[in-house]
């Protein structure tokens, strides 16, 4: 044997060795990865842990991976309040975590039927601060990133949302449309528009929403139709306390004692159109003005505009003298 392969053959043997081992070592990790992405072993560790936290659960199938979940079956109970669903379906991108983004790529929802007819909600909490504000409310340090999302439901409601999505840094625009049946001659059919402006890991710019009702009651001679608006955004000036309220409530998720900064204020305008089914206008409500996150109260100006078109439907064909009535305060 000659000297270069007396060399050379402790080297073949270890890069077989480095060889042999990667794949034994890939093998074992693919049978470690499969065996805990198996729904029936997930469901035997999952049911005994969630178990004693609520008051009922059932649930036929679970598969749970670090892009989606699955449920099918699921019977859930807690403090009255009960939940069913045939199917639930959730894809994610965990990937967009890594720049401070929640991508859900995929939500649906089979047959989820809510009752709360017995449902008991917790004691208040009187040290409980008031509600900060929406835009502070949706501001977790994470950008979303939603997809198209179909949650039906032929008994109660029907959601569907759609369009062009939501992605931090730009203005997206979803279409929504909810149809509720909430009982005997009790329907609510919705359909609209809601644009969302994003900022960078969780801070919205704005929000602004058009949109139509039709309301069926027992009680009303004729369906409700109703057009909202809403447009919400930052005070001018906030960007200081926003920033201070940010951190100092990702201190206090961090363990931190210290109080949370107030919420900065947040203005809207809001309008509410009663309209007759060739769209005349009936009455309308505006509201302009500041919410403060720190008081949990709305300041600002309202104004009220009613005409007869408001009561017609209340006296038949009967004519109404022309009357127009505004109220602001």
């Amino acid at each position: 044997m000659s000297a270069r392969s007396a060399a050379s053959s402790p080297a073949s043997a270890r890069r077989r060795g480095w060889l042999l081992g990667s794949l034994l070592s890939s093998a074992l990790l693919a049978g470690l990865g499969a065996l805990l992405l198996d729904p029936a072993l997930q469901k035997r560790l999952l049911i005994p842990r969630l178990a004693p936290l609520v008051e009922q659960l059932d649930l036929d199938y679970v598969r749970v991976t670090p892009w989606s979940l699955e449920l099918r079956g699921l019977k859930l109970s807690v403090r009255g309040a009960r939940l069913s669903l045939d199917r639930l379906e959730l894809g994610v991108n965990p990937l967009r975590l890594l720049g401070d983004t929640l991508s859900v790529r995929r939500l649906q929802l089979e047959h989820a039927v809510l009752n709360l007819e017995n449902f008991v909600p917790p004691p208040a909490d009187p040290a409980a601060l008031p509600f900060p504000g929406l835009l502070a409310a949706l501001d977790l340090g994470y950008g979303l990133a939603l997809g198209e999302v179909w949650l039906p439901n032929s008994r109660v409601i029907t959601l569907a949302l759609g369009g062009g999505g939501l992605r931090p840094h730009q203005t997206g625009e979803l279409t929504y449309a909810v149809q509720a049946v909430l009982g005997p001659d009790q329907h609510v059919h919705s359909t609209g528009t809601l644009s969302v402006e994003q900022l960078s890991a969780g801070a919205f710019r704005g929000l602004q929403s058009v949109g139509a009702i039709e309301l069926q009651w027992p009680g009303l001679p004729a369906a409700e139709r109703l057009a909202v608006a809403l447009d919400l955004h930052p005070a001018p000036g906030t960007g200081a306390p926003r920033a201070r309220y940010r951190l100092a409530r990702a201190a206090r998720a961090a363990g931190a004692t210290l109080g949370l900064a107030p919420a900065a204020p947040e203005e809207l305008i809001f309008t509410l159109r009663s309209l007759t089914a060739a769209s005349e206008e009936r009455a309308k409500l505006s509201l302009n003005g500041v919410y403060a996150g720190e008081f949990g109260a709305i300041h600002g100006d309202f104004q009220l505009l009613a005409n007869e078109r408001l009561g017609a439907p209340y006296v038949g064909g009967s004519p109404l003298p022309s009357v127009t009535n505004r109220t602001a305060g």
